[in-house]
């Protein structure tokens, strides 16, 4: 039996993503995939005592265990947990994960699943060399050039960078982009 194929279609949202994953591979971050379930209390540790808020979660009705009961809100819990497990073992980690959050709608029976793009950067700014045997600690404008590097191959024009107060993050070291 012979049969013709059917015409392919482009995906152009999954292209960008896949340029996306180059552009910061070759930065020298490795990407990681995080699981998309966590536990409300996990990701209220993100945020400092007296700032936490009762946010509604898509909850699962038969969970793989007590601290995987719902679906994440955000990239920076299952993101820091790979942190956790991985800062003992090198000098150096630099991760991204690309992946959807999950919204709950109350005019709907689906969550929203926006994609977003998390970025994790610590330690060293390189391995030890002999030409520069201290290299210094990774820092904000180590992640603002990453950023930098991967708008500007996007051809993303007009990037503007705001100061911000999230409250997960050490005041005046926090920064909104726009573009």
């Amino acid at each position: 039996l012979s049969d013709t194929l059917p015409q392919q279609h482009r995906n152009l949202e999954r292209e960008y993503e896949e340029k996306i994953r180059d552009i910061l591979a070759e930065l020298g971050l490795q990407e990681i995939i995080t699981y998309r379930f966590t536990s409300p209390e996990i990701e209220a540790r993100l945020l400092p005592l007296g700032t936490q808020q009762e946010l509604e979660y898509v909850t699962l009705k038969n969970p793989i265990s007590a601290d995987r009961s719902v679906l994440r809100r955000s990239l920076f819990a299952p993101m820091l947990e790979v942190f956790q497990r991985n800062i003992r073992l090198a000098k150096r980690l630099a991760f991204f994960e690309i992946g959807p959050v999950f919204i709950p709608r109350a005019d709907a029976d689906l969550p929203d699943e926006p994609k977003r793009l998390g970025i994790l950067m610590s330690g060293l700014r390189k391995e030890n060399a002999w030409d520069e045997p201290h290299p210094g600690k990774i820092d904000f404008f180590d992640l603002k050039g990453v950023v930098e590097e991967l708008t500007e191959t996007l051809h993303i024009a007009d990037v503007t960078y705001q100061p911000s107060n999230h409250p997960s993050f050490h005041p005046g070291k926090c920064a909104c982009v726009f573009a």
